[in-house]
This record gives C-alpha cells, sequence and structure tokens, in this order.
C-alpha cells in the first residue's frame, strides 16, 4: 500500500515538473527546411523536406549530417511544383536506421503516380523504391513497431504493405474512403487507418479483416494538433485569419485530465511564431521534451524546448 502511494506521488511530481517545463519552454533552435518534418526514436534527429530532398539534422548542434537527394521518379515533377510539394510524408523506422518518404511523381499527361521510398540513414543510399499506384498520393507512411512492415496510405483508400528492408509487396487494404491523412500502427497485427475528415478504422494485417470503426479529431489528421507521448500534453495551431498579415499561434494544452476539460484553465503556454508564418506541420518529439513547427512556405522550422 505504501509502495503504490509512493508510487502515485513520483507520477504526480513527475506531471507537475513536466507541465511547468512546457510553461516555461524557450526557442531553441531554427532549421532550415519544410513540412512534412519526422524525429528520430530517440529524439536527437530531425528529417524534413528541402527542394527535392530530405536533409536530417542533429538537433543538439544544428548539424545538417545527411541529405538525401530524391532519385528518379520522386525528381520527375512538374514545372507548377515547387518547395518539395511532391514528398508527403516521411517516418523513421523503429530504431532509426531506415528513414520512408511517401509522395507523387507526375507524368507527362500531367497525371500523376504515388511512390514510396526507403533510404538507409548511415549510409546515405537509396535501398528501394516501389509505386503506389496511379493518381493515388502517398500522404502517410508508417513501419510496424517492429520495423519489419511498411504501410503507406494515399487518396483511393489503397494502403499497400511492403515488407521494409527489401520492399516486397505483402499485401494490399482497400476501401471506399476519403483522402487518407493518417496511418499508424497499434501493434504487429494492427494497423489504424484515417482519412481527412477523421472518420478511421482499425484493420487487422494478418485476417484481413476491419476489427473496429471510429472518429478522431481532423486536427490531428491535418496536422494542426500534436500530442505529447502519454497524452499528458496537445499542442494546437491557432489561425488568426482575420488578421493582416496572417498571424498563427500555437497553443499548448494540459489533458492530463482528459480532452473534454480542454480550456482557459488548461492553457498552459501560447506560443508566438511570428507574422505571416503559416504552419503546416506540428510535432512533439517521442521523449516529450521538444516541440517542432514546421512552415512549407517560410522553409523553416522552429523547435521549442520544454525548460526542465
Amino acid at each position: 500500500m505504501q509502495f503504490h502511494i509512493l508510487t502515485k506521488a513520483i507520477e504526480i511530481s513527475s506531471f507537475y515538473y513536466e507541465k511547468g517545463g512546457w510553461a516555461n519552454c524557450v526557442e531553441y533552435r531554427t532549421l532550415e527546411g519544410n513540412s512534412p518534418i519526422a524525429f528520430s526514436p530517440d529524439s536527437k534527429l530531425l528529417a524534413s523536406t528541402r527542394i527535392l530532398s530530405i536533409a536530417i539534422y542533429d538537433i543538439g548542434s544544428s548539424r545538417l549530417i545527411r541529405t538525401l537527394e530524391a532519385k528518379e521518379p520522386l525528381k520527375s515533377v512538374g514545372a507548377s511544383i515547387d518547395l518539395a510539394s511532391n514528398i508527403q510524408a516521411i517516418a523513421f523506422s523503429p530504431v532509426g536506421k531506415l528513414l520512408a518518404i511517401g509522395g507523387v511523381y507526375y507524368l507527362p499527361n500531367n497525371s500523376y503516380n504515388g511512390v514510396t521510398e526507403v533510404w538507409n540513414i548511415e549510409n546515405g543510399r537509396l535501398i528501394w523504391w516501389a509505386e503506389a499506384g496511379y493518381e493515388n498520393y502517398v500522404r502517410s507512411v508508417a513501419f510496424s513497431p517492429n520495423g519489419k512492415l511498411l504501410a503507406c496510405g494515399g487518396d483511393q483508400g489503397i494502403v499497400p504493405i511492403f515488407n521494409a528492408e527489401d520492399g516486397r509487396l505483402i499485401k494490399t487494404f482497400e476501401k471506399e474512403m476519403d483522402i487518407m491523412g493518417s496511418i499508424s500502427w497499434k501493434d504487429e497485427k494492427s494497423l489504424a487507418i484515417i482519412d481527412y475528415d477523421g472518420k478511421g478504422l482499425v484493420y487487422n494485417v494478418e485476417n484481413d479483416r476491419v476489427i473496429k470503426q471510429f472518429e478522431a479529431l481532423k486536427e490531428i489528421v491535418q496536422r494542426k494538433m500534436t500530442v505529447s507521448p502519454h497524452h499528458k500534453f496537445l499542442a494546437h495551431l491557432v489561425e488568426i485569419e482575420s488578421v493582416a498579415p496572417r498571424k498563427n499561434t500555437v497553443e499548448i494544452f494540459d489533458i492530463s485530465n482528459g480532452w473534454d476539460n480542454i480550456g482557459k484553465r488548461s492553457l498552459i503556454r501560447t506560443l508566438e511564431v511570428g507574422p505571416g508564418y503559416m504552419i503546416d506541420d506540428l510535432r512533439f518529439s517521442p521523449d516529450g521534451r521538444l516541440l517542432a513547427v514546421a512552415s512549407r512556405y517560410e522553409r523553416e522550422i522552429k523547435i521549442w524546448k520544454a525548460n526542465y
């Protein structure tokens, strides 16, 4: 009984320590890059898009440690495509050695094909790439928890699942859905698939069945909201379009008592991003100590650090 009380007291003390850290968070780093962005599993690296390439930074030193130059077909973009807008998704493998990229390449007749690439981060080599289907934007990529499988979500309700090491197609899930905004693995067997409006389902990869349907917050799917590990804090993009130039802020909330209590009392901190700064992606790091905000138009990533 005493051990239980002591453990609970430590948990509460730890939470208020973290809460104070985010209340007093500081702007930590500014890096060159665009959305989408991804943290490595150990929170030490950040991957972001640049013009037809992926930049990998060491966050602690702000040093660019690797540039992955987009190969064909990702380089085959039309004249109307700029700022790496053909790259839509990035994800590190659980061990952090592989990086998956999802996007699109354009054909001479102005149509396009979805494409997925997997890179070795340590040597900067492209391991494999695969097409994801005609006119099927790849908007989300996700490694399974053991790193053996890679799932890719696109526009037409098609989710190909590949062997992450060699690109061999394992199976393809198809269902009529709107634009897929997010896919994530719940465990080694189950894949959560959510469309851009927040309608989701859980797909069992082994028996090829949909086992659950649910509703999710579309703001998270649309990269306007991010939740910290262990669901303690929430960062939310606030767009103020009536102000000229357009003004964006990021609000950080305490959600330890549930989502229903989000409001002024649970607001911990408001971050002023800057006038005219259009945010396209925001992410907490896996260790919960960093918050990255990316702007495709500003070509800039700002990182805040909890001040523990």
